[in-house]
């Protein structure tokens, strides 16, 4: 979500590519007239919200786990994985609340990068995520969706070795793009 609002803002950025990994533009939804899948996460953001000012640290955290990895993910993290969540489950609800912010980049901006653009998700993403790559994907004109075979939202941590692979095919690419190609 900062890549892309930092991309479309007017400061001059000498980016020769962008990559995003499931950006959390739920605005995007929104101004898309998304009404269904901008509700589903919007109820999560406010789960995790309100448990948080209610001191409920596991309820802020465990919704958004179970919410981006499925049900049940959870509980089956190991103690030490579950320690650091909720040490951060603040931060997880504000990001989570973050991905509603009006950056103003609505989707129209995107038609105007001009960069390599790589879209990754895993394949068993939520809905959510895969709609924002859609919409992203049709809107930035020389964009690329990669899936990642049996990953979810948290490909990153969980398939390091595609996701890092997928973004030095997409760099390798770049690199090689002459500026009028671009």
């Amino acid at each position: 979500m900062i890549a892309l609002r930092l991309v479309l803002s007017d400061r001059a950025f000498q980016l020769r590519s962008l990559t995003l990994i499931e950006p959390v533009a739920f605005w995007l939804l929104r101004d898309a007239g998304e009404r269904d899948l901008y509700a589903e996460i919007r109820a999560v953001a406010e789960g995790a919200m309100a448990a948080f000012e209610a001191g409920d640290v596991v309820g802020t955290a465990a919704p958004i786990i179970d919410y981006w990895n499925g049900p049940g993910a959870w509980e089956a993290l190991p103690e030490p994985v579950k320690k650091h969540a909720l040490a951060a489950a603040g931060k997880s609800r504000w990001a989570v609340a973050l991905g509603d912010i009006d950056v103003g980049a609505p989707l129209a901006d995107c038609e105007r990068l001009r960069i390599p653009t790589l879209l990754i998700r895993g394949e068993r993403t939520r809905a959510t995520t895969r709609r924002i790559l859609d919409l992203l994907h049709s809107a930035i004109p020389d964009a690329r969706i990669m899936e990642i075979p049996g990953a979810s939202h948290m490909s990153p941590i969980t398939h390091p070795g595609p996701v890092s692979a997928a973004i030095a095919a997409h760099l390798t690419r770049a690199s090689s793009m002459s500026r009028e190609e671009i």
